[in-house]
């Protein structure tokens, strides 16, 4: 399985950090397009068909990610998988299915969907979400996920943790957008599993 952390320049220090747990890393900085989505759709071109874990370049990582990783993956190796949530339902019900993709900070696709997302998103972006979201890599996920009338796995406690850092999208988006389940270095935590 490969890992690859979609990145800018600019952000170069926190990429460097996660190397230090995730050394074999594949980095794509975004120094030709500095388009998300073009940027988004060139690494899925460069992934072609295998399972991968793409990230984002605005995240810290928990404790022994990879081993985590790896435990987190037992059962769900042929599902989607999102690794990063703020929602209620983190904290009241645990990992589960869900229908409503949201936040690509840290995701598993399995054997094949990266190169069905990218052939999906000829399709999507002429309808009215690819054209108004037109840089939500999110929202495309989620309708993919809708096209092929497939579920995804949220796994808690989230892996990574979202920075408090000005989007480089929209500087409008708040900062304010991290997981309540993530467990810090050093931290313990009770949570439901």
């Amino acid at each position: 399985m490969k890992i690859i952390i979609r990145a800018v320049r600019s952000r170069k220090h926190i990429v460097d950090e996660m190397l230090k747990e995730i050394p074999n890393a594949i980095v794509y900085y975004d120094d030709f397009y500095k388009d998300t989505m073009k940027s988004f759709l060139h690494v899925l071109e460069m992934n072609g068909s295998d399972p991968v874990v793409i990230l984002e370049d605005d995240v810290e990582l928990t404790s022994n990610f990879l081993e985590k990783l790896k435990s987190a993956l037992i059962g769900h190796e042929h599902e989607l998988v999102q690794f990063f949530s703020m929602r209620k339902e983190d904290i009241d019900v645990g990992s589960r299915y869900d229908r409503n993709y949201l936040m690509g900070q840290c995701t598993y696709f399995p054997q094949g969907y990266t190169k069905m997302i990218r052939d999906y998103y000829e399709l999507w972006k002429n309808t009215p979400n690819g054209i108004k979201y037109y840089t939500g890599t999110d929202t495309m996920i989620n309708d993919f996920l809708r096209y092929i009338d497939k579920k995804y796995w949220i796994y808690v406690p989230s892996l990574v943790q979202h920075l408090e850092v000005k989007s480089v999208i929209d500087s409008r988006r708040s900062s304010k957008r991290q997981s309540k389940t993530f467990i810090k270095k050093g931290e313990i935590k009770w949570l439901k599993i």
